[in-house]
């Protein structure tokens, strides 16, 4: 990760468009996690990173089309089908062979005693009985949800950072004061209550996605009107973490909001900002996803000050995920200019 984020911040001071640079980041950070070894993202764009995010992105704007439209795709393969499966076809032709390859090195090296798993495929290929088929399921789900979640997630952050100086110069203190040699540790998360604040405030007004959809399975009654067995039924918590009888100045960007012992903090159901949605499908990769977001956040906040670039306001747009409706172009400018 430390080599990573200096490789971010080398990329120069103007950013035309930084949801790329966090996409390149996330599948970088992604491919590691699984494989132990760098991908390459961050060198000089070539075919296969560009090619993977695009495949990723295609598929997960084409998920929503087939789930809304009547589902003649399950008959005939109509045009958002078949871009789902070119571009699922293309993420698996990656993704196999480099899984393969993988396998054969644990079953050559887990015979040493000085092997130690260093990503997550160490320990899936040791599971007696494990099949094939599983991981690679596995591993295409990773690509698929650790590119475009949080490049839009850092680039809603971006955006709250520029539109907030004072914001700005507290996390640059926290950062400061908790990075040990630019290094961050374990315990430099565990004590980045502001940072951690800047985060939840931005998923309270920018979540992933608007809310979580699940297929009832019992009949309810919600409001006073009896929803049947089977219905699927989506929460609307990006709306209810904008109304007022939940929060105060419901619009502004406040993480003390976050932070015990504040004057502005709020306390309120847990059920009400599910960035990572809940119960037995909780996002798998949520614990990555919040280090890398926290990581990034302390290296970049305590280097530098961001100013805005982009068009007046950036809102969203959800063609499956919240994403920005615009590129996201900010400047980066050292703290000691």
């Amino acid at each position: 990760m430390q080599e990573l984020m200096d490789e971010v911040f080398q990329r120069g001071r103007d950013v035309d468009d930084f949801q790329t640079v966090a996409a390149r980041l996330g599948l970088e950070l992604t491919w590691t996690a699984m494989f132990g070894k760098r991908l390459g993202c961050l060198a000089d764009p070539d075919e296969l990173p560009t090619r993977l995010m695009n495949a990723a992105e295609t598929t997960n704007c084409s998920i929503l089309e087939t789930d809304n439209t009547e589902r003649i795709w399950r008959k005939w393969k109509t045009a958002a089908y078949k871009r789902i499966e070119d571009n699922l076809s293309y993420i698996e032709s990656v993704i196999v062979p480099a899984l393969l390859r993988k396998q054969q090195e644990v079953e050559e090296s887990k015979t040493s005693p000085d092997w130690e798993p260093i990503g997550l495929l160490d320990h899936y290929f040791q599971i007696p009985g494990v099949d094939f088929k599983d991981i690679t399921g596995m591993a295409v789900d990773l690509i698929l949800g650790g590119i475009d979640t949080t490049s839009y997630t850092s680039s809603f952050l971006v955006w709250h950072l520029t539109q907030n100086p004072r914001v700005q110069e507290l996390c640059r203190d926290e950062s400061r004061r908790l990075l040990d040699g630019g290094v961050v540790r374990p315990e430099t998360l565990a004590d980045a209550a502001y940072v951690r604040a800047v985060l939840k405030e931005t998923f309270r007004l920018n979540p992933i996605a608007i809310g979580i959809s699940r297929n009832l399975a019992e009949s309810t009654v919600l409001a006073g009107h009896l929803v049947p067995k089977d219905t699927l039924v989506i929460t609307q918590n990006m709306v209810a973490c904008r109304q007022a009888q939940h929060f105060k100045n419901p619009t502004s960007f406040l993480p003390e909001r976050w932070v015990k012992g504040s004057e502005h903090y709020t306390q309120v159901s847990p059920y009400l900002i599910l960035p990572f949605s809940h119960g037995p499908r909780t996002c798998i990769a949520r614990r990555l996803a919040e280090q890398n977001l926290l990581t990034l956040m302390l290296k970049m906040m305590s280097r530098y000050r961001l100013e805005w670039r982009g068009k007046k306001e950036l809102k969203i747009v959800t063609p499956l995920i919240c994403k920005p409706d615009s590129p996201v172009k900010i400047s980066l400018h050292s703290w000691d200019c």
